[in-house]
């Protein structure tokens, strides 16, 4: 059990997702209020937050891509500042040390404060560039809006609230996080698209149980009589030689039709 060799060997921090913590809560670990939680990878829920806060020592929640050498932010959850939040997701805090934070519009200007836009990071942690790929790296790593050097984009809509504390908000590209894995929609859709029978499909995230991303599929068959429950396993199985067990939607919905707009689409 995770608990007995956490107690047994005096572990006083332990790094996860959310949904690493999620996991651990539902087979019955408590933790003790010894442990120190470091959590990142994907959005952090106030109902998370308060469960792991009833248990343990603290929480910290980490933000950062891995071209940034992974984390750039922080912030540090007690009882005292819960309502450091926004839409139930709790704030990615403040840069680290050594580590510059821009949030520019479209144009490539600051956004005027509690006004979105997208996250550039810069600073010691940002990586050099992409190895063979001059092309990315010209896009992604650019100069820093401050003459100092350059910053990394991230391609993540943030905004900052009044004592400048960072909050996640979304991607700016079809880039979903689910289980702390960046995943393409569209790469999904192809795949899914090619299973025998199937007409159309839609993927999406949806919250599960405990407010985490999970992957869900509507879809729409070629023929209308087919056993649902043998259709969908069947292309699971396809889907599993193609895509890693994280890319494979939870929830599968038949539908007869989607809706369209007036217009036919």
């Amino acid at each position: 059990m995770a608990e007995d060799y956490i107690n047994k060997n005096s572990i006083r921090f332990i790094q996860g997702t959310p949904a690493t913590f999620e996991i651990l809560f539902s087979a019955g670990w408590k933790g003790n209020n010894e442990l120190v939680l470091l959590c990142g990878g994907e959005a952090m829920r106030i109902e998370l937050v308060e469960k792991v806060l009833y248990y343990n020592k603290e929480i910290w929640n980490l933000y950062g891509p891995t071209e940034a050498t992974i984390w750039a932010t922080v912030q540090l959850f007690n009882n005292e500042n819960l309502h450091l939040m926004r839409n139930g997701a709790m704030s990615i805090g403040k840069p680290i040390a050594n580590t510059r934070v821009f949030i520019m519009d479209a144009n490539g200007q600051p956004c005027p404060l509690g006004v979105s836009g997208e996250l550039w990071i810069g600073g010691e942690g940002v990586a050099l560039e992409y190895k063979n790929l001059p092309e990315m790296t010209r896009e992604k790593f650019i100069p820093s809006p401050d003459n100092n050097g350059r910053v990394y984009r991230t391609g993540d809509r943030v905004v900052m609230d009044q004592d400048g504390y960072l909050h996640f908000m979304n991607r700016f590209d079809h880039q979903v996080k689910v289980r702390g894995y960046r995943i393409e929609l569209g790469e999904i859709e192809t795949n899914i698209n090619e299973c025998h029978g199937l007409a159309q499909c839609v993927v999406m995230t949806v919250p599960d149980a405990t407010g985490s991303n999970m992957l869900a599929v509507w879809f729409t068959t070629k023929e209308k009589n087919i056993d649902e429950k043998d259709f969908i396993q069947k292309c699971k199985r396809a889907l599993a030689l193609k895509l890693p067990d994280y890319m494979i939607p939870t929830l599968w919905m038949k539908m007869d039709s989607f809706p369209l707009l007036p217009t036919g689409r």
